[in-house]
């Protein structure tokens, strides 16, 4: 986050645990010249109306640390951000609407610090799956054991604070880090550091490129690159869509929303104005195509079946888990009508309903009671409940 925040123009960012509603929109203040009643969103008073991080960042990037500590009521501004790219304000007689054209990159932790691979996303991070579904990518960076990997991250941390003067104690450093028999590993990190110290001269070496340049390059490509759709572009995406749609018929559930083609829509044209170019091209949808599906393999998979599911993202449930909630509430409301309107402690029918063939949580009972009052089947009466639907 802190390497896109310096990296992108009008960028601004932010910590969940730090922020507030009024800090990312505004609040109304009294000036001290006029005695007036002003919009303030944060900053000098001297400026009549003076940009929050949303506003600030209009055109560019709001990144968010701590996501997951973010209050609920400082979260649900970003909900019109998010989809309609604007600030309404409605305060002390002051009513605007201002431009918050900006990208959010937020960043948050699982429950406990801990992923639970037999959980969905939104029970590992606890947050609104209203919320969840207007990020049109989402990526898990799980901490796996992989001595492979930790061996590397290892050697990247200590020759961060390993200064010897001598480019060869880095290399001597590094092996003395590595298993010996581990013949592709080491044979992998050698090229690697063979290839950091030994140049070519081939014009069509790849180069990392200077941060400023990537500054330069990314101002350019937002400000003078407007890409459209042509034809065939179009038509790809369609046919993209409906693909997506048709991926989950067999199984009886919804696999994609307009949002997911929405998503679609804007990674192909951020993949164009990459390339700097005013025309998005079948190619663009295809690569937008490809990691739209890969975000959805880590952050939208079923654990009980394995199967990418976007009601999970949608609905903040998966389908097999709705079916599950619909077949315990049928299960509970015919418990209850056995009792003629007697009222049964909530304890006593979880350990009835235990006892059938079901394999639930809590929250799924829950879940379910809850569809039940809604509909006017049954009535909660503390931590009792009565059937009380006619027959």
């Amino acid at each position: 986050l802190q390497y896109v925040y310096r990296l992108v123009p009008r960028a601004q960012y932010t910590s969940g645990k730090g922020s507030s509603a009024v800090g990312l929109t505004a609040s109304v203040t009294r000036d001290p010249d006029t005695g007036h009643l002003v919009l303030q969103t944060g900053g000098d008073l001297s400026h009549i109306v003076v940009m929050s991080a949303l506003v600030l960042a209009d055109n560019g990037v709001c990144c968010i640390d701590e996501f997951d500590k973010m209050n609920d009521s400082t979260r649900s501004v970003l909900h019109e951000v998010m989809e309609q790219q604007t600030l309404s304000i409605a305060k002390a007689g002051i009513i605007c609407q201002l431009n918050a054209r900006t990208s959010i990159l937020a960043a948050a932790n699982p429950v406990d610090s801990q992923w639970n691979q037999q959980k969905t996303i939104v029970d590992n991070i606890q947050l609104p799956h209203t919320l969840l579904s207007r990020f049109d990518l989402i990526f898990l960076l799980v901490d796996a054991q992989d001595e492979n990997y930790d061996r590397r991250l290892a050697n990247h941390l200590v020759a961060l604070y390993y200064k010897t003067g001598d480019e060869n104690g880095l290399f001597d450093l590094i092996f003395l880090l590595v298993d010996a028999q581990d013949e592709n590993y080491d044979r992998r990190l050698a090229n690697h550091l063979v290839a950091l110290y030994y140049k070519t001269g081939d014009e069509n070496e790849m180069e990392q490129l200077d941060m400023a340049l990537l500054r330069d390059y990314i101002g350019y490509a937002k400000t003078f690159v407007h890409p459209i759709h042509d034809e065939a572009s179009s038509q790809c995406l369609i046919d993209k869509y409906l693909r997506m749609r048709k991926a989950g018929a067999g199984y009886g559930q919804v696999s994609a929303y307009p949002r997911q083609l929405e998503s679609l829509i804007r990674l192909s044209e951020a993949h164009a104005k990459m390339r700097l170019s005013n025309v998005v091209t079948v190619q663009d949808v295809e690569n937008a195509y490809s990691l739209h599906c890969e975000a959805l393999k880590q952050s939208a998979v079923d654990p009980s079946t394995g199967r990418v599911d976007i009601n999970i993202l949608a609905a903040g449930m998966s389908a097999s888990s709705r079916k599950l909630v619909e077949q315990l509430a049928e299960a509970i409301r015919s418990e209850l009508s056995l009792k003629k309107g007697v009222s049964i402690p909530i304890k006593k029918l979880i350990a009835q309903m235990r006892q059938s063939d079901f394999s639930f949580t809590r929250e799924f009972f829950d879940e379910a009671v809850n569809s039940l009052v809604k509909n006017e089947v049954v009535v909660r009466m503390g931590d009792k409940v009565r059937y009380v639907a006619a027959d």
